[in-house]
């Protein structure tokens, strides 16, 4: 699993944005054919937020999240350093500087590193004047006065400083892979690469307004400088020490300069943006740590929506993450763990990210009815986890399944349908959905901690246990499961078992129409006919007995029993309920048309 801890490995799911071709292939044709049925909701504004994403084991690093139509993006930040300034150094030359200590004692550098740390000296924090050599954020102090710091502490390569005389001959080599570290603590003072140039005047503002919902993260293209107050000794790092303070009036007209170079009051019409590179201990700042380097996003990882997975769940178990989830994408891909300390934020993000997946499984469904008989339609599709025995320990793996309805049949995928002939294999099992009964476990009847489950029962006898992310997850799926077995009821029209009534041999039938009828084999006429809305109540012995009660007649409170042996009345249950719940469907008209995906 790809280590979070260390940005270098990348962030899991994906290296360098690779993708499936084939899938690729199969997005843009299924975008071409879409073409109005993408929702709403997939040409909205792309949301944005900084979270903190990991493995769920390494501690969790920062990150940026953006749902864009088809895809959920992690984006990691990176520095971008200048190229074209002949200044800047290169890294593994080594550089002598020669610094004068200030009135005050002050070098106007600050380091961290040593052989404690197993890093070696790095200058960190850099203020100095213009007319000074230029030590960089990121160089590597090799020598002080041709003493090597190669093997010193930390505490002894300050004292080697501060006793290094009125004026030091640094010997440096740089490091442009430790810049982007040490200058994470002053990210929000340095300019994004697309900065806008007309948002850095003196009288700008925000141009982009965060939303009511506060999911658009605080943009914070526009530089500012902070007070001495802003940089307090507690937001410091644990094992960096500061030299002697930097002189006030050094202070005070580098950041004038600063100043003046942000806003452009008095460095000419035009604006020049530089980047805060260099930060004092007491918060002041100066420009010649790290000329012009820029903040940027970078992609990192791209998880396709369509049939995508989001769980809050640890992955094959029954425990629940707190304030974080993961999404997995149907070609391997996945973002991680992300977290969010704000539950309120938190589910806002599941739910629309939910939402998407939601949106583009539905296009894909309707994409593939496209392709299919009026009697094998798509109407739901969806992830579950499936509980899956291991032996003596019930529950304890859980697995990703794809369910879907199709025509009259349920189909439990172990991976996603792509094209339309995926919906036949080895991988794909199958019931029909009047052989089949669907039901919702109550809480208390929960197995384990996982919540919002059901039960798949079929006429054979096999009994499978799902789980769903949501409430509203588990109602959407049932409904659409009346629905499907309302339609695929009214297809079938009835369905006549043989049974024995009061000794006789004699054949029962349910008809969607008529309701229930019996006729014995030994005569032309029906022994009875009963409406669906006759039936008060049934009970069986769980062998093969079946007692039925009706009204009758109708209107009155007189009931008459009757009393039926089949050889197959499981199957004969599971038709009366299909067919009963086809009925109760089948009164709500704009019930039935609310779920069709076409």
């Amino acid at each position: 699993m790809p280590r979070w801890n260390k940005w270098e490995d990348g962030i899991p799911g994906t290296s360098g944005l690779e993708k499936d071709p084939n899938l690729r292939e199969t997005k843009k044709r299924d975008s071409e054919l879409a073409g109005s049925s993408f929702p709403s909701l997939l040409t909205s504004p792309i949301p944005l937020r900084i979270v903190n994403v990991s493995d769920g084991k390494c501690r969790p690093q920062p990150a940026r999240l953006k749902v864009c139509p088809e895809y959920l993006v992690l984006q990691k930040e990176e520095f971008i350093f200048p190229d074209d300034d002949d200044t800047y150094p290169r890294d593994n030359k080594k550089r002598t500087l020669r610094l004068k200590r200030q009135l005050d004692g002050s070098l106007g550098i600050s380091v961290k590193g040593g052989s404690d740390h197993n890093l070696p000296v790095l200058i960190s924090k850099v203020c100095r004047n213009e007319d000074d050599d230029h030590p960089y954020i990121g160089d590597a102090i090799i020598k002080v006065n041709q003493m090597s710091l190669a093997n010193v502490t930390h505490d002894e390569a300050i004292n080697i400083l501060r006793n290094a005389g009125p004026e030091v001959i640094l010997t440096v080599k740089h490091y442009r892979s430790a810049a982007p570290f040490l200058l994470k603590g002053v990210r929000q003072l340095i300019p994004e690469q697309e900065q806008n140039m007309d948002l850095v005047d003196g009288n700008s503002n925000n141009a982009t307004s965060a939303p009511a919902s506060g999911l658009e993260p605080r943009d914070e293209r526009t530089p500012s400088i902070p007070s001495a107050s802003t940089t307090s000794q507690s937001q410091q790092h644990p094992h960096q020490k500061f030299l002697p303070p930097f002189n006030a009036s050094s202070s005070s007209s580098s950041t004038a300069q600063c100043d003046s170079r942000i806003r452009g009051t008095s460095c000419g019409s035009t604006p020049v943006i530089d980047s805060p590179c260099s930060v004092g201990s007491d918060g002041s700042l100066s420009w010649n740590g790290i000329p012009r380097v820029k903040r940027k996003w970078v992609d990192v990882v791209e998880v396709p929506l369509m049939m995508a997975y989001i769980t809050r769940y640890i992955f094959g178990t029954d425990k629940i993450r707190p304030n974080s989830f993961e999404v997995r994408g149907m070609n391997g891909s996945h973002t991680g763990v992300v977290h969010s300390p704000d539950l309120a934020v938190l589910s806002h993000w599941i739910k629309l990210i939910s939402d998407y997946i939601i949106a583009l499984t539905n296009v894909k469904a309707a994409l593939l009815n496209r392709q299919l008989s009026s009697n094998e339609q798509i109407s739901y599709m969806g992830w579950v986890a499936e509980g899956v025995l291991n032996s003596n320990q019930p529950w304890q793996n859980w697995t990703p399944r794809f369910f879907a309805l199709k025509g009259i049949h349920v189909c439990v995928f172990d991976k996603p349908p792509i094209e339309a002939k995926d919906w036949n294999g080895s991988h794909v099992q199958g019931y029909k959905t009047y052989e089949a009964m669907f039901r919702i476990i109550k809480e208390s009847e929960n197995v384990d901690e996982r919540q919002h489950c059901f039960l798949i029962q079929t006429t054979g006898g096999e009994s499978r246990y799902f789980s769903m992310e949501t409430r509203a997850d588990l109602l959407r799926l049932e409904s659409a499961w009346h629905r499907a077995v309302c339609f695929t009821i009214a297809d079938l029209g009835s369905k006549t078992f043989h049974v024995v009534h009061k000794n006789l041999p004699a054949a029962f039938t349910i008809d969607w129409t008529d309701g229930f009828l019996l006729k014995s084999f030994a005569s032309p006429n029906y022994h009875f006919i009963y409406a669906f809305s006759q039936l008060k109540s049934s009970s069986d012995d769980g062998n093969s007995t079946l007692k039925l009660e009706f009204v009758d007649p109708p209107g009155t409170r007189e009931l008459v029993e009757q009393v039926l042996i089949c050889p197959k009345l499981q199957d004969l249950l599971f038709y009366m309920h299909a067919f009963l719940t086809a009925k109760v469907a089948s009164l709500d008209p704009v019930f039935l048309n609310r779920g069709r995906l076409s």
